[in-house]
């Protein structure tokens, strides 16, 4: 590979630890990854997208505007999916990333079952029905970018929990609620107005949260 501007710009995304240079639009970077037709930086792009995203400067519309040939903006949907793919396939959860599973169509959908059932049974893909690429060296690139930055990643995913409880509390209970759901948590003492609130209002709301049935519904729901 010739591009040396890009290279340096893709150490920058993951793929090296350099100190910054220069001021790059991280979409413009991915749009020539697309460009580029080299599968050797198209079996990076789950780490590509990760980092950008992470960063709060990806942009799907930006990259999928700035594609003015249909075949690349193809090629970019299906590296996104197959990204998307892998996360779900190493358990990884992003809000970002949930976002836009919860943007696909239908189609789209079954494409990443598609890719995810690679990623399990380590087949190859085809990309845009032309390129072929290796389950196996997507996965080794996006373990080693993870094993750089394990601490990182441990950390990342204990505030997502954090935060993505703290979120379904706040749309399940209201702050009162709240505070005797995590008193009865910690195996506090009710007081007796406390106790009969409780009883009344909030457990009725725990057991319908702890029932399987409305749980998978609402996953089937959400397509999660």
């Amino acid at each position: 590979m010739k591009n040396n501007a890009l290279l340096k710009k893709l150490e920058r995304l993951g793929f090296a630890l350099m100190e910054p240079e220069e001021t790059f639009d991280i979409n413009e970077v991915l749009v020539e990854v697309v460009r580029s037709h080299e599968i050797r930086l198209w079996e990076g792009f789950p780490v590509l997208v990760l980092n950008a995203a992470e960063k709060g400067l990806f942009a799907y519309d930006s990259v999928s505007k700035l594609l003015q040939n249909n075949q690349d903006r193809v090629v970019f949907k299906e590296l996104l999916l197959l990204s998307l793919a892998l996360y779900k396939h190493r358990r990884l959860k992003y809000l970002w990333a949930n976002q836009l599973y919860a943007d696909q169509t239908p189609k789209d959908l079954d494409r990443i079952n598609v890719f995810y059932k690679g990623f399990q049974d380590h087949q190859n893909f085809l990309i845009a029905n032309f390129w072929s690429m290796d389950s196996e060296r997507i996965r080794n690139i996006f373990n080693d970018y993870l094993n750089s930055s394990n601490v990182k990643l441990i950390d990342s995913q204990i505030s997502y929990e954090r935060l993505s409880l703290e979120y379904a509390q706040s749309q399940i209970f209201s702050p009162k609620q709240k505070d005797l759901f995590l008193k009865k948590l910690k195996g506090e003492k009710l007081n007796k107005t406390e106790s009969e609130y409780f009883s009344r209002v909030v457990k009725k709301k725990l057991i319908a949260i702890a029932n399987n049935e409305l749980h998978n519904l609402a996953r089937k729901i959400l397509k999660y």
